[in-house]
């Protein structure tokens, strides 16, 4: 229900145009050509506004990889700034200027602070390089 109620908000006018029209077709039109030219409009102002969402989530989407990938710029190219620290429990934090690098030793997954938003990333080879290095450091 949510793509509708977004679709609602931000394409109010397709909906005010098809209040409009059906008013134009409830005085005009006689009874049952009236009833299907009403049911059509109803229809379509709905199978449009359900299939509204996926728009919002492909922004979504490019959003939070545009994002991503502003956050790992931060952080390799700040990698001569890193500050490294290992905690007792295993975990660790690198910490640049723009950005902070959490995650364990053992653990597949790291976590990506900046801004104040915290997203998180697979443990590939780049990100195991990085921090060796700023391990070293």
């Amino acid at each position: 229900m949510e793509p509708f109620f977004a679709f609602l908000t931000e394409r109010w006018y397709v909906v005010a145009a098809a209040v409009v029209i059906l008013f134009l077709v409830i005085k005009l039109v006689k009874a049952v050509i009236k009833w299907v030219i009403v049911l059509v409009l109803i229809a379509g102002v709905l199978i449009y506004g359900t299939q509204y969402g996926g728009e919002i989530k492909d922004v979504g989407q490019k959003i939070v990889n545009a994002t991503r990938e502003e956050a790992v710029k931060a952080l390799l190219g700040e990698a001569e700034q890193a500050k490294f620290t290992q905690h007792a429990d295993g975990t660790f934090d690198i910490a640049t200027p723009h950005a902070r690098l959490t995650g364990a030793q053992n653990s597949d997954w790291l976590t990506v602070t900046v801004g104040g938003h915290s997203f998180k990333l697979k443990k590939d080879d780049v990100w195991r390089q990085f921090i060796e290095q700023a391990r070293k450091k």
